[in-house]
């Protein structure tokens, strides 16, 4: 699952058992630490180790497969994402042509996300908004508490009765099928949100389309077109609270349109805090 990492760090983790880290930092010299559900620790069992430069840029071509130009694209915003679904956030020096970012070079710092399947974790959430059926729903979250996990699992019990696309831009939600999203799901993998959401609605006849992450104003106005043309949405954005999306100027429109009808927040990992109605 983290081949890209040295065997001194893969032993460490292993012996911490990764499979209750939720992100790990590897920042150069200075000490690597790990989050799991109790909080932020250094990583044991691997001495006085800190990573060097050197270190870095060798764990990075083996996450890149010793092709950069392969994953320029993401690249340019600051991650990769592994063929298993792992987000790895890249600090480091940035390279610009113009105003236009070229690359990330001379890595210095990881931030590597590791996916998790909480089957289950969105039941409440699903009875609370669609026992009585579809409602275009956006779910609100600083990063890092859960609401892709969320979505994942909002899109397993919906698979259960209608037909769901997921657009899975970075490949985290469905992890080319590490994870099972369910029998009636159609997963676009690679596809930005906007080309997804107008995609989707022309072409696969979904019944409710899933997004993770809206970004910017081409993903807002494609989720707000698709709720209006017949096609429940349900997608993630970054924010704290209701009233920080209203006063950000490229998601204030996903308010006041009132394309979408519900809304939830995840202010606490793994817990949604609010549920509310938009109209």
């Amino acid at each position: 699952m983290l081949s890209f990492l040295p065997k001194n760090i893969s032993d460490a983790l292993n012996k911490e058992n990764v499979d209750s880290i939720l992100e790990i930092r590897i920042r150069v010299n200075a000490p690597i630490y790990i989050l799991k559900e109790n909080g932020w620790k250094k990583l044991e069992y691997i001495g006085e180790y800190k990573p060097s430069l050197f270190d870095l840029e060798k764990m990075f071509l083996r996450l890149s497969d010793h092709s950069v130009y392969a994953h320029i694209d993401t690249l340019k915003q600051g991650y990769i994402t592994t063929k298993n679904g792992i987000r790895v956030g890249i600090a480091g020096e940035v390279v610009k042509d113009g105003n236009d970012i070229k690359i990330i070079k001379e890595i210095s710092s990881m931030c590597i996300r590791l996916p998790k399947e909480v089957i289950g974790c969105a039941q409440n959430l699903y009875q609370n908004v669609f026992r009585n059926g579809l409602k275009n729903l956006l779910i609100i979250s600083p990063p890092g508490l859960g609401k892709t996990t969320f979505l994942r699992d909002i899109i397993r019990i919906l698979a259960n009765n209608y037909n769901v696309l997921c657009v899975d831009e970075r490949l985290e939600i469905s992890a080319k099928g590490k994870f099972f999203l369910g029998e009636r799901v159609d997963v676009l993998s690679l596809a930005t949100k906007e080309y997804g959401l107008n995609y989707g609605v022309k072409s696969m006849s979904p019944d409710v389309i899933c997004v993770d992450e809206l970004a910017n104003i081409k993903d807002v106005n494609a989720s707000i077109n698709a709720c209006f043309s017949g096609v429940n949405v349900i997608a993630t954005v970054h924010g704290k609270s209701l009233e920080d999306i209203k006063n950000k100027a490229i998601f204030n429109n996903l308010i006041t349109s009132g394309a979408f009808e519900r809304y939830c927040t995840i202010l606490r990992r793994g817990q949604v805090t609010e549920i509310g109605c938009l109209k």
